[in-house]
Formats: C-alpha cells, sequence, structure tokens
C-alpha cells in the first residue's frame, strides 16, 4: 500500500445487496469461500467525530492473497458507507492495512497529518480507522488493529486458510 499505512491486504467495497455480491464474487471471480457476519457488533462507532450506529453486515472471502470484504448498511446512521453509496454508488470504498502495533501506527499515521474521519471497533475484537473516507476518488485507507489478545488476526488466516485449497463448494459461510 505505502510506506504511511503498510501493505495492502483488504480491498473493502460497499454494495447495495451483500448476498448478490457475494454470488457475484464466488460466481464470476472464483472468490472465496466467504464468510458472513449478519448485523456486525460494534463496541462503538464514530464517523466526523460523532458517534454513530450502522447496522452492517460483512462478507469476508479471499481472491487470490488479497481479502475481499463487501459490506452493506441497513439503516440510515451515518457512516463513511451510506455517505459512499449516496454519493458514488456500490464500490471501492478502502484499502485496509493490518497491524500489530495498532496505537503506534496510528499515532505515526496522525503525526504525519492524517486525522481519521471514522473509528470504531468491532465487539471484542479488532479496533480500526479510516482517513479520508469521503476522498473524490474512493480511496479511503484504513488500519485494523491485529494486536495481542484478539482474534481478528486468526479470523483472517481462517479465511485466507479456506482459499487455499477450495473446490467451489459451500460458498458461504458463517462466522457469526
Amino acid at each position: 500500500m505505502s510506506n504511511i499505512f503498510g501493505p495492502a491486504r483488504q480491498n473493502g467495497l460497499v454494495v447495495a445487496n451483500l448476498d448478490e455480491a457475494v454470488k457475484r464474487w464466488v460466481g464470476k471471480l472464483g472468490a472465496g469461500p466467504f464468510y458472513v457476519v449478519r448485523h456486525l457488533p460494534l463496541d462503538y462507532f464514530t464517523y466526523r467525530g460523532r458517534p454513530s450506529s450502522p447496522d452492517i453486515s460483512v462478507a469476508l472471502g479471499n481472491l487470490g492473497e488479497l481479502q475481499i470484504e463487501l459490506i452493506e448498511q441497513h439503516n440510515d446512521e451515518p457512516s463513511p458507507y451510506l455517505h459512499f453509496v449516496h454519493t458514488k454508488g456500490p464500490g471501492l470504498h478502502h484499502i485496509s492495512a493490518w497491524t500489530a502495533a495498532y496505537d503506534e501506527d496510528l499515532e505515526r499515521i496522525r503525526d504525519r497529518g492524517f486525522t481519521p474521519d471514522c473509528e470504531g471497533q468491532i465487539s471484542g475484537l479488532a479496533r480500526f480507522a479510516y482517513f479520508d473516507s469521503d476522498a473524490t476518488d474512493g480511496s479511503a485507507f484504513e488500519i485494523s488493529d491485529l494486536g495481542a489478545g484478539n482474534e481478528y488476526g486468526a479470523i483472517h488466516d481462517l479465511i485466507r486458510q479456506a482459499a487455499v485449497d477450495w473446490d467451489g463448494s459451500d460458498p458461504i459461510r458463517s462466522l457469526s
């Protein structure tokens, strides 16, 4: 990705319908299998400095070594996903780097003049921050916390490993 954010590990796309998007990625591109979490529980979420409660579902699967995250928002709470869909339509929302040194990397990125416009935490798991999520070219950057004590890294490893020898069967799996 860059010497500021680290290596790109994931492309995140905002979609209008999660199930249709998964079928398209599996059927047309051979990506998968996809692990789905409906109504992702969040410990906290802020957008543009204000608390928000977006109701989102996500599907995670690999296309080779690159993880694909498909995101569908179900409500009208302020978020970068909803803003993206309303201003640009479905498509590539962000590129993500994963870090085991989240606090240090977030501070280093802030020291370079970047301010997160969205921050949150998946319930009991990883924290994340988006930068420039309203960029005119749609190129938001995200860092996700893979630090000690959370299972997020193991989940990404499970998803990547499932794709290695995947034969196309059971393309949609639950991650709940």
